[in-house]
């Protein structure tokens, strides 16, 4: 497992040494810990030079929070995995990670697992059972469709079955259900390895051109049209209405 840290994301009533035991924690448990900067500012948003400050000062909270203890590598992944504005955007970027040796942690099975979580929080936060328990129903079938469609997407584009690395969110519905979450990707007969292993994979050679997913890209390349993944709204109906009316 890598673990993509955002300092300013925590939960409201944490402390700073309450975040870094946590990141001690996955350290010590195995998990390689990345960058995600500093803020979470979308790179489409953000003058270059804020956004690289804050590439600087996660890559800095990092160090002091784990000297070299998790950080095997200088592994990056971009918020909303948002990497390019134009073509000069995307080299500026490119150059900078380059420059500063970081390794760009793609995602292909790009799930919008935030949504269902959100839900999932107010629900159980509301103590409305039924709607956390069809949200997590809704959640489980979605997720089910979006692996096997980046699965046999990137067959389609690659031509054979290369890594992949998917992307969830460290949320309360991922925690609580992880065990039915797993078992998903080994019905659809995935394995797991660690991502320094999957990024030995010729595919992931350079930067994505593209933002999303690196199928995405892979496509782009080969002038290939974009297959959208499954759309969270279909599964949860009238669940999304009522998220919608609360937000």
């Amino acid at each position: 497992m890598a673990g993509f840290v955002t300092r300013d994301f925590r939960p409201p009533t944490w402390s700073e040494d309450d975040m870094s035991r946590l990141l001690k924690f996955w350290s010590r448990s195995g998990a390689v810990l990345g960058n995600h900067t500093t803020s979470h500012k979308d790179f489409h948003e953000t003058p270059a030079d804020e956004y690289f400050s804050s590439i600087r000062s996660g890559q800095e909270y990092l160090q002091a929070t784990l000297g070299g203890d998790g950080l095997e590598g200088r592994y990056f992944r971009a918020p909303y995995l948002h990497r390019e504005v134009s073509p000069e955007s995307r080299e500026q970027l490119r150059s900078y990670l380059e420059l500063n040796r970081y390794q760009v942690a793609p995602v292909t099975i790009d799930v919008q697992d935030w949504i269902f979580a959100e839900i999932y929080s107010w629900a159980d936060s509301n103590g409305a059972a039924e709607t956390k328990e069809a949200t997590v129903r809704a959640y489980l079938a979605y997720l089910e469709e979006a692996i096997e469609h980046y699965a046999l997407l990137g067959v389609s584009v690659t031509g054979r079955e290369a890594p992949h690395v998917a992307l969830l969110h460290a949320n309360a519905l991922n925690y609580d259900n992880i065990e039915d979450v797993i078992s998903l990707f080994v019905k659809l007969e995935f394995a797991f390895i660690d991502i320094k292993t999957a990024l030995l994979d010729p595919c992931y050679s350079k930067m994505p051109i593209a933002s999303g997913s690196s199928i995405r890209s892979w496509q782009s390349e080969r002038g290939l049209p974009w297959a959208s993944p499954p759309n969270p709204v279909r599964f949860l109906g009238p669940l999304y209405d009522e998220y919608q009316q609360r937000r």
